[in-house]
């Protein structure tokens, strides 16, 4: 069963190295796939912890919404998509203008 987390903070109580996978993986595909599945297998092997982030809404809808992608994965079939992969943790940041002004070091 995959976890949603829904906050940076949240991170703290999950145990060993993370293994992320960063992106907004819309459409899912074998590239994607791959990239997650990769940073799960070498999680497992490494006795760390997979997890997966990715962004809702799309941050160029919120960067720049009128250049924003049609988007070719809903946010609910994405999570789908990515517990198929086996994936036991994802984090979904809600990305808005305050996220997108955090600096790098937070």
């Amino acid at each position: 069963m995959m976890e949603i987390i829904r906050s940076i903070e949240e991170l703290e109580r999950l145990h060993g190295p993370l293994f992320l996978a960063i992106g907004v993986f819309d459409g899912m595909h074998r590239g994607h796939q791959a990239v997650i599945s990769t940073s799960t297998s070498h999680a497992r092997s490494g006795n760390g912890t997979p997890l997966v982030v990715t962004f809702d809404p799309h941050p160029v809808k919120v960067l720049r919404p009128n250049d924003a992608p049609h988007l070719l994965t809903a946010t609910q079939h994405k999570i789908a998509l990515i517990r198929d992969l086996g994936v036991d943790h994802l984090l979904v940041i809600n990305f808005d203008k305050k996220f997108a002004a955090t600096p790098p070091e937070k």
